[in-house]
């Protein structure tokens, strides 16, 4: 099994119920349980083989939304546009990059997350769908939840209003051994103040500053020790700031 390292970094200048839907195996179509943004906070018992798809409406890129979730059992966490939750309402293939948002998927979750996401910018005003699921796909080879157990599931989720001078505030995947620069480049003046806070889904990653040449020099395969000194978020495994 590959680890996966999951944060959410943001870098600064200066209780409804409703009853669930099941998939329609037979008819190859999953229908879930409906929600939206006004029913938030929501809480649901999610039954063995059954679903909820929650409607974020329609979001500009560059908008961040924040996920807030906790859950006794073990649910699938799944972001979809428009165009690409019809693959899975449809049982098809799903579990690609060209179809999930996989930055803010989380399969076999369980227990308490938060993190914010930031709407790409590769596309116009888009509406936007998070599912939480709680079964089998023929697509699944076995790989995520797989359902068996109902899982009560908390879910707040807002629109975030960003600070002045907000650079980054979203989450990214990074595959064990991997790194992506965050943001950059960009310019400061000698004596700017510089806040990061960093939080993880998954997995201990380490954050940091780099000036330009530290960073080519990194990516040419040198270490991490030549960084900015004393912007260091090591070993990541809860909320920090810096």
């Amino acid at each position: 099994m590959r680890a996966t390292t999951i944060l959410t970094l943001a870098t600064l200048l200066m209780a409804t119920y409703l009853p669930l839907a099941h998939a329609d195996s037979s008819r190859g179509v999953v229908i879930c349980a409906g929600a939206d943004m006004e029913m938030m906070p929501a809480n649901w018992e999610v039954q063995d083989q059954s679903c909820v798809r929650v409607d974020l409406g329609v979001l500009q890129q560059g908008e961040t939304i924040s996920f807030d979730i906790s859950t006794d059992s073990e649910i699938d966490i799944l972001l979809f546009s428009s165009n690409a939750i019809t693959v899975y309402q449809n049982e098809q293939s799903y579990r690609s990059d060209s179809v999930w948002e996989s930055d803010s998927v989380f399969e076999s979750f369980n227990g308490s997350g938060e993190w914010h996401w930031t709407v790409p910018s590769d596309r116009d005003a888009t509406r936007w769908y998070m599912v939480v699921d709680n079964l089998a796909h023929p697509q699944d080879s076995g790989s995520g939840d797989q359902g068996g157990d109902p899982a009560s599931v908390t879910l707040d989720i807002s629109t975030v209003i960003p600070e002045p001078f907000t650079l980054v505030d979203t989450i990214v995947r990074l595959e064990s051994g991997q790194s992506s620069t965050l943001y950059g480049p960009f310019s400061m003046d000698k004596g700017t103040q510089v806040r990061i806070d960093v939080s993880t889904m998954q997995g201990a990653p380490d954050v940091f500053l780099m000036d330009e040449d530290q960073l080519e020099m990194y990516n040419g395969g040198g270490t991490a020790a030549a960084r900015v000194q004393g912007t260091d978020l090591l070993l990541v495994t809860s909320s920090r700031n810096l």
